[in-house]
């Protein structure tokens, strides 16, 4: 994808972003579900599969200047699976990841894997790409859908103003199975992409 892509690291949320004011140039929103991604990654190529489910990388977010500073380190492999083999999570945030600490054996097999699966993002034909306007806004759950933006221009006088919060997305989920309970549904809430199990 071209842009900042990333899907969130370590905590579970939805994002919820909001354009207050927009007079640039370009800066295009693209999502994408890498869940589907991942799904024909692993068709594709299984051997480079297993390994992201097993070399784990690590994320970090150092940021300081600002009101509430940040120094996350998050270690896990970028894709999850539960024992019947099914996928749980996909953590893919390029910009956040630190240094590679891992065996020596698996720092090979890990780029290899990493650079296919980046391919098959960049490449996926599911790229949604929305071109949001003043007062809109985009729901979305930040462990299954990759964002990004495309670059923008500011002349004299323009502005972008987006705002951006989080929900705790076991929280949600939760709302969720409560109104299905509710409403007479037996089934769960899933595939979220919170590492859940089930």
């Amino acid at each position: 994808m071209d842009g900042s892509v990333r899907s969130n690291f370590s905590s579970c949320r939805t994002f919820v972003n909001e354009l207050f004011d927009d007079s640039a140039q370009g800066g295009e929103s693209l999502f994408l579900d890498i869940f589907h991604s991942a799904t024909e990654f692993r068709r594709q190529y299984p051997h480079h599969f297993d390994t992201l489910t097993r070399v784990p990388v690590t994320f970090h977010k150092n940021h300081f200047e600002r009101e509430r500073p940040a120094a996350y380190m998050y270690q896990r492999p970028h894709i999850t699976v539960n024992p019947q083999g099914q996928m749980t999570s996909v953590a893919w945030s390029p910009p956040f990841e630190a240094p590679l600490k891992v065996r020596e054996e698996d720092v090979e097999p890990y780029y290899e894997a990493y650079h296919t699966f980046a391919a098959v993002l960049e490449n996926s034909p599911i790229q949604v790409e929305h071109r949001m306007r003043t007062g809109q806004c985009i729901i979305f759950n930040n462990r299954r859908i990759l964002h990004a933006r495309r670059k923008f221009t500011l002349h004299n006088g323009e502005q972008r103003h987006y705002q951006g919060c989080y929900v705790n997305i076991d929280d949600f989920r939760n709302s969720v199975q409560v109104a299905y309970i509710q409403h007479g549904r037996e089934d769960l809430a899933k595939r979220n992409g919170n590492q859940c199990w089930l």
